[in-house]
């Protein structure tokens, strides 16, 4: 079978949300099935889906199939789409408040240098934790797909 490129994905190290257009002649008793490599996972009538506890950096498979109650208790096949992803790798979780880094969340000590250090960046492959208080920055060109991790609501 030919993969989809009308689903769409939004992909995180241990989940997937898909997106997927709902087809003009929706059957009034349709709804999606969701296998992810081979094996059921869940259903909905809505056109997203999230799959949460995914490994990460691990292919899968996932098809979405388009079903019809057929009012004898079963269902009958309408129409099926795949998509073949990956999971994003695992992120490492540096405090930047603990050595060798000490970022302070006094309320008044300007954080930039070490929020924005390239070896820290480097190391922490996108992912920085920032507890709970006050951090300071001044601006600085933010790398892409830069993820801070804060207590803060």
């Amino acid at each position: 079978m030919e993969y989809s490129d009308t689903i769409q994905s939004l992909i995180t190290e241990e989940s997937v949300t898909l997106y997927w257009d709902k087809p003009e002649a929706f059957p009034r008793q349709g709804y999606y099935k969701i296998i992810l490599d081979g094996k059921p996972v869940g259903s909905t009538k809505k056109t997203h889906y999230t799959i949460d506890g995914l490994e990460a950096d691990t292919a899968y498979e996932v098809e979405i199939q388009l079903l019809e109650k057929d009012g004898t208790g079963g269902d009958t096949g309408v129409h099926r789409e795949m998509i073949e992803l990956r999971t994003g790798k695992k992120k490492v979780r540096i405090d930047i408040t603990q050595s060798p880094y000490f970022a302070s969340g006094d309320g008044k000590t300007m954080n930039t240098a070490v929020i924005f250090n390239r070896n820290l960046l480097r190391l922490a492959a996108g992912a920085f934790y920032i507890p709970a208080g006050t951090s300071f920055t001044g601006a600085s060109t933010v790398q892409p797909f830069l993820l801070l991790i804060s207590d803060h609501p």
